[in-house]
């Protein structure tokens, strides 16, 4: 087994409020045999790191191991295979890819495993899908997570891209649980836009994921994401991420306002408070009839102290650059 390993450069974004945060999740499209095969995860961080695992029959396998050892899955991962990664902003791409993806990976799942030196983060799992004469997928993107508040109107998009541009064909579909073999195809398939709007009437987490089909017949799921309907008049409610409680979150990354969110710019400016008018009588001495003198000593009242916390949520100048590409060749 060849390996050949290219080592790029890559200026990593400083991410102020430290751990990891992925956003976008592997999608699960379904390619042809003897395909170009790619998978990919989206994540904001300091110092990230990647590595790809394969649930193959059950059994879990490093693909991104560099050994002499090779796996059974190895057998139908086509003559090339390897990983990628490139930066944009603040946003880090790994990809792990298969040159000429074989059949008897269909039925596996791929995920992936960020590292920052701290804590490290699994993405969810993608379904591996491969058969004979599928037409090229499209590539899909959405939210990693979303948290509104009851009753509050939310629409949640789909995006999505045909390589070849042909027009797109879109059904949403929900489940209890983050398992896309326990999907229902929502209000009996009806909903086919490539916007859905969310039901938040009921408080709770339900996980939604869009199919989208091209006109040539390529096909893929995005990823299962958890939407959390949640009771904003409940203070006790935390953020999953930094645990502040009584706080409210961003409709479009499902992170809190307060410390969590870099969709956008949050601060909190100090107001102007002017002191309230007063009336004051000066006395006059009965006995000098003068004026008591005036108290020259300098005295400070009255001034407030600003806490001012801004969250910046602009991108980063982009830099893209390889990272790590991973090259393994058959004998």
């Amino acid at each position: 087994m060849l390996c050949v390993m290219l080592l790029g450069s890559l200026a990593l974004p400083v991410w102020a409020d430290g751990g990891i945060k992925i956003t976008a999740q592997p999608q699960n499209p379904t390619y042809n045999y003897g395909a170009v095969a790619m998978y990919s995860v989206k994540a904001k961080g300091k110092n990230l790191s990647c590595r790809w695992y394969i649930l193959y029959n059950a059994i879990e396998y490093e693909l991104t191991r560099i050994d002499e050892v090779i796996d059974p899955w190895e057998n139908y991962a086509g003559e090339q295979y390897g990983v990628s990664s490139s930066q944009s902003g603040e946003e880090t791409t790994f990809n792990f890819y298969f040159q000429g993806i074989g059949s008897g990976l269909d039925g596996s799942m791929i995920y992936a495993v960020l590292y920052d030196g701290h804590q490290p983060v699994k993405s969810d799992k993608a379904y591996i899908s491969v058969v004979e004469g599928a037409k090229t997928p499209p590539t899909t993107w959405i939210l990693p997570e979303l948290r509104i508040a009851k009753s509050e109107g939310y629409n949640l998009d789909c995006i999505a891209e045909s390589a070849d541009r042909s027009k797109l064909s879109y059904l949403w579909y929900n489940a209890s649980t983050g398992d896309l073999q326990g999907i229902t195809a929502i209000n009996r398939g009806s909903e086919t836009e490539e916007s859905l709007r969310i039901d938040t009437s009921v408080i709770g987490t339900t996980y939604y994921c869009c199919m989208v089909t091209t006109a040539n017949g390529g096909s893929a799921y995005t990823s299962l994401i958890p939407v959390t309907v949640f009771d904003p008049s409940d203070l006790s409610e935390k953020c999953f991420i930094c645990g502040s409680s009584g706080v409210t979150f961003c409709p479009e990354c499902g992170f809190c306002t307060a410390n969590c969110c870099t969709c956008r710019s949050f601060s909190s400016e100090p107001e102007t408070t002017e002191a309230p008018e007063t009336s004051t009588t000066t006395e006059v001495d009965p006995v000098t009839e003068k004026l008591p003198e005036e108290d020259t000593d300098e005295k400070t009242t009255g001034t407030p102290t600003w806490a001012v916390v801004s969250i910046a949520g602009g991108a980063m100048s982009a830099g893209v650059g390889l990272a790590v590409l991973v090259m393994k060749k058959k004998r």
